[in-house]
This record gives C-alpha cells, structure tokens and sequence, in this order.
C-alpha cells in the first residue's frame, strides 16, 4: 500500500508539476492577453481620437463648401446680371446704328435736295441775267443797266456761296 501510495503521491506530483506548468504558461498567455488588450485599448483610443480628428475636418470641409456654394451663386447671379446688361447694351447700339442708317438715308436726301436747288438757282441766275439783257435791248436799257450790277451781281454771287455752304454741311452730315 505504501507502494502504491508512494506511487500516487508520485503520479499527483507528477501531474501537479505538469499542471504548474500549464498555469505558467496560462499565466503568461494572460499576460499576453492582457498586453493585447492595452494595445488594442491604446490604439482604440488613438483610433477614436483620429476619428475625432477626421470628423471635425470633415465638418470644416463641409462648412467650407458651403461657403464656396454660396459664392458660386452669387457669381452666378452677377454673371447673369452682366450678360443682361451686355444684352441691352447691344440692343441700344442697334437701335443707334439704325438711327444712324435713317440719319445717313436723310442726308443723302438733302444733298439731292441741295442739287436740284442749285440747278434751280443756277437756272434762275441765268433766267435774269437774260432779262435784263433782254431789258437793256428794250426801251429801258438805262434802268436794265442800273439794276444788273446792283442787284444781280450781289444775288449770283451770295446765293451759290450760300448753297455750296449747306451742301458742304449735309455732306459733312452723310460722311460722319
């Protein structure tokens, strides 16, 4: 009985260094573990603060462009605006050079105008000068002679100057 005492005591002394063992290497597995665990908790830690980090650069961002969103439809509008200006602008320019076609259309009239009443004052000159050459062959030669220089020398000599200066002015008026 001893013997197989001794032998009990041998094989539980056996097994309690075996289990010894294994609650080393379960002591140390834990400790493993529990330096894990830390890491993790660390890096969870570092992990949220990163996230933290990135959310309120993620709001800045959005913030950001909202204020850009805002700018681009205030240029929007201006760029609106202006092309609305630039349109009526164009408008008042084609009206301008529609008033400036009629203005040129007139001009041209009234320099035909001022023809035909140069030939009509040319014509006329010379419808005097033969009556008062037709005059001084008549009875009243003294006063045909009398009225030729005075009066019609003055009237030929100041009415084409008159019709040359308005020529000048409708032609200076068609030409601009």
């Amino acid at each position: 009985m001893a013997a197989n005492l001794r032998g009990m005591v041998s094989n539980l002394s056996n097994q309690a260094m075996i289990l010894s063992g294994h609650s080393q290497e379960l002591a140390a597995a834990s400790e493993e573990v529990s330096a894990t665990v830390d890491s993790i908790a660390s890096n969870s830690t570092e992990v949220a603060a990163i996230t933290e980090q990135s959310a309120a650069g993620s709001r800045q961002v959005a913030e950001t462009m909202t204020l850009t969103n805002v700018e681009v439809q205030k240029g929007n509008q201006l760029a609106q605006q202006s092309v609305e200006q630039m349109n009526t602008l164009q408008q008042s320019v084609n009206t301008a050079a529609e008033s400036v076609k009629i203005l040129h259309e007139r001009s041209q009239n009234i320099n035909q105008i001022t023809e035909v009443i140069t030939q009509i004052a040319d014509q006329t000159n010379l419808l005097a000068l033969n009556a008062a050459i037709e005059a001084a062959r008549q009875e009243n030669r003294a006063v045909a002679l009398q009225w030729l220089p005075t009066r019609s020398e003055n009237w030929l000599r100041n009415q084409p100057l008159r019709l040359r200066k308005f020529r000048i002015l409708s032609v200076g008026c068609s030409d601009g």
